[in-house]
């Protein structure tokens, strides 16, 4: 007890977290990424199985379920103000175990077996992320928040260097189950922290409609904008791209996890060096290089994905996607927390045109693979546009960055 003590307030101290509400907040979330990352790769690839290898099904099935996150968001803004945050985040947290326990009896032919996995995973993301990301904002030291995010992400690598070996090693010996088991567990652990946390006492005073007239209103409009192209990019980086790493490695489970893991690897020190850059160097600079880098490096993994050179052109993925991922986090705690009794709008409208961009990105996905055919390593193209767009948002005046 003792040294968790002072294991404590040494990362307060060397982080700078003024209090323990952010502290477990972050083993919460360090939790939820330990029990993700359980899955990462191979909850997509479970997929793809179940719908018999069909690219389109795949992507037929993360459409709905987006779609039904979409139609549900603005609701839960409502929720938050009759359950308060605590009640609302941890109830999210356990439709989020159920969801995951739900696809142990997943049954493509079953409609209520579907409808009950994309129900669950969409109300448990709903409850838990929104109330998450407004309290992480407002707790965040605003002098430090580059750093504290890059804290998150080392943790995040660290996590991810070593449990993707594990799920291959676990899935190539015992199935599917066993990952949503361990990643149920963990979600179950973290939600001890979250009940230890005093909450802020935020009112969410936007309509149903007024969601969507704050998405367009001219003060946030770049800001949301901004969103909504990482909400298309999302179909890519994380749907695209981990079916290209299940083809490349021809379903060897075991290769597939040790890749991720030797990916991650790279990525480690690389975190934690941006998070301090972003708090030195102006966000606009990193954000718009970063991003062009992105870019440029969608278009190398589409070439190189094979051999010594996916592991390369990964690892240079990486670092340009830290790059500019930190400041853009870091930019939203700042947003966020600047306009405190805003914060909790700010966050769920933001999510809202994220949500807006995946829904238009699967629809891409769908026309580019449908109607014209496209092999999806070409789709990458996508991303690597998205994010000249983005690059180009952020040099204009009035946008993201200040």
């Amino acid at each position: 007890m003792i040294e968790f003590t002072l294991s404590i307030n040494f990362i307060l101290k060397s982080y700078k977290m003024k209090n323990k509400k952010l502290l477990y907040l972050i083993i919460n979330s360090q939790l939820h990424t330990i029990g993700g990352a359980f899955l990462s790769v191979f909850g997509l690839i479970f997929i793809l199985k179940e719908y018999n290898y069909s690219v389109v099904s795949v992507v037929e099935f993360y459409l709905m379920y987006f779609f039904l996150y979409l139609v549900l968001l603005p609701f839960f803004g409502k929720i938050f103000n009759t359950l308060g945050t605590k009640k609302t985040i941890i109830i999210g947290k356990i439709f989020l175990i159920f969801s995951y326990f739900s696809y142990i009896i997943f049954n493509p032919s079953n409609l209520w077996t579907v409808i009950l996995t994309l129900a669950t995973g969409a109300i448990g993301s709903g409850l838990y992320w929104v109330p998450y990301n407004t309290e992480l904002a407002l707790l965040s030291d605003k002098k430090n928040i580059g750093k504290q995010m890059g804290y998150i992400y080392v943790i995040g690598v660290i996590v991810g260097i070593i449990i993707p070996s594990i799920s291959g090693i676990l899935l190539s010996n015992f199935g599917f189950n066993v990952l949503y088991i361990c990643t149920a567990i963990c979600y179950s652990i973290s939600i001890i922290f979250l009940s230890k946390i005093e909450y802020s006492k935020e009112h969410f005073d936007l309509s149903y409609i007024g969601v969507y007239k704050e998405m367009f209103s001219k003060k946030f409009r770049k800001d949301y904008f901004i969103y909504f192209l990482q909400g298309i990019e999302y179909t890519i980086s994380s749907i695209i791209w981990p079916l290209l790493i299940f083809f490349i490695f021809k379903g060897n489970y075991k290769n597939i996890g040790f890749s991720m893991s030797t990916i991650f690897l790279f990525s480690l020190i690389l975190s934690f060096l941006f998070g301090k850059l972003s708090d030195q160097i102006k966000k606009e600079k990193l954000i718009k290089f970063g991003s062009f880098l992105y870019s440029f490096g969608w278009i190398i993994k589409m070439i190189f994905n094979y051999g010594p050179l996916f592991f390369l052109a990964s690892a240079y993925h990486d670092l340009s996607r830290i790059m500019m991922q930190l400041p853009i986090d870091s930019y939203f705690c700042e947003k966020a927390s600047s306009n405190e009794h805003f914060a909790d709008e700010y966050t769920l409208t933001k999510e809202t045109a994220m949500m807006f961009g995946r829904i238009v990105g699967f629809i891409i996905l769908l026309i580019l693979i449908i109607c014209f055919n496209i092999d999806i390593k070409y789709t990458l193209l996508v991303g690597a546009f998205i994010y000249l767009v983005i690059g180009i948002v952020v040099n204009k005046k009035e946008t993201i960055v200040k």
